[in-house]
């Protein structure tokens, strides 16, 4: 059984091993982005609010107060 060490390459090399590829460039603009997490924060904190107005923790006259609540208090 032979072995071969010898590897032919079709031209000569510049020493090189790995060739990286470019990083390609940021397909959104920085106010975009900044614009998506501060959309995605104001939606969050809308659902927050519309989830505490929905269980009773937020209400329109202050002494109308939840079960809960007035267990705490």
């Amino acid at each position: 059984m032979s072995e071969h060490f010898e590897e032919t390459l079709g031209g000569e090399s510049d020493g090189a091993l790995v060739h990286w590829m470019a990083r390609p460039a940021p397909r959104i603009s920085t106010a975009a982005l900044s614009s998506m997490i501060a959309g995605a924060f104001l939606v969050g904190a809308g659902i927050g609010l519309a989830l505490a107005a929905l269980s009773g923790r937020l209400t329109p006259e202050p002494e109308r107060r939840s079960p809960v609540a007035r267990w705490l208090h």
